[in-house]
């Protein structure tokens, strides 16, 4: 089942993300994040486990990640990042992802 958090970008030079931080089971999932804004973002993902998959173009872009099994005993964190093209703007979104239960302690 897919998540869903929207960016809604309110001025010219502000990204509002509506969920900062985000919590996903240790099944691999997809997460979706809407946004709204006037200028091209780029998004930078800073772990090996998250990683955009699509992206959808309509009257609002929707960025689709897939969010990879986590087989390990730990929880573990990454964040994505939206950046305007002239990086004078940026909001971040964490991803926490829960341990797969067969293999705690």
């Amino acid at each position: 089942m897919g998540k869903f958090v929207t960016i809604i970008q309110m001025q010219k030079d502000a990204i509002v993300v509506a969920k900062e931080n985000y919590s996903v089971p240790c099944d691999s999932d997809h997460i979706e994040i809407s946004s709204e804004q006037s200028s091209d973002i780029e998004i930078v993902i800073d772990c090996d486990w998250i990683r955009i998959v699509e992206t959808r173009a309509s009257t609002e872009d929707t960025f689709v990640f897939e969010i990879e099994e986590n087989t390990t005993n730990y929880y573990r964190e990454g964040s994505i990042t939206f950046t305007s093209k002239d990086d004078s703007i940026s909001q971040k979104t964490s991803v926490t992802q829960a341990p797969d239960p067969t293999k705690q302690i």
